[in-house]
């Protein structure tokens, strides 16, 4: 199962398109990038195909959505069973093995599973495990242990969670 958040009631069964361009990726879902050679800088390179985001758990995927979450909100979470046509989740590059995010290319159908207003102690939360992954300059990685250890403190937060459709 692979899940999505979204800001508004899309309907129960709905289907989803791929709508946005991300980070450029190879066949095997490395990300594409390009390293200044004087300073070390990296610049992630940007796809022109059109994907939609999922994640591998439902964490993952309001940590996905972390710069739009707003206090008192309501959320609506959707899955899918379709098998996707990237799987970002091993990738150390960003904060693709915190949010285990998984791309799809084409139109997918989903559904409808829950629903959770958050407040603002679960966006501080997740601040801090962006945070505790930021880039480490020595290493030119993403601390993405430390972020699913903080993951891992959060599950209580599904109890919140108004499932529908189980």
């Amino acid at each position: 199962m692979f899940y999505r958040v979204e800001n508004n009631f899309l309907g129960n069964d709905v289907l989803l398109e791929p709508t946005d361009c991300f980070e450029k990726t190879d066949e095997l879902g490395n990300v594409c990038y390009i390293q200044d050679e004087k300073n070390f800088d990296i610049t992630i390179q940007t796809s022109d195909i059109k994907e939609i985001c999922f994640s591998k758990y439902i964490l993952g995927a309001f940590f996905g959505k972390r710069q739009f979450l707003k206090e008192d909100h309501l959320y609506y979470i959707y899955a899918t069973e379709a098998i996707p046509d990237k799987d970002l989740s091993d990738n150390n590059i960003f904060d693709f093995a915190t949010t285990k995010e998984v791309r799809y290319l084409n139109s997918i159908n989903a559904k409808l599973i829950g629903s959770v207003e958050i407040d603002g102690f679960f966006i501080h939360n997740i601040s801090r495990i962006e945070e505790s992954i930021c880039f480490d300059s020595t290493t030119y990685q993403y601390n993405n242990d430390e972020g699913l250890e903080l993951m891992k403190e959060m599950e209580g937060f599904l109890q919140y969670i108004n499932w529908i459709n189980l």
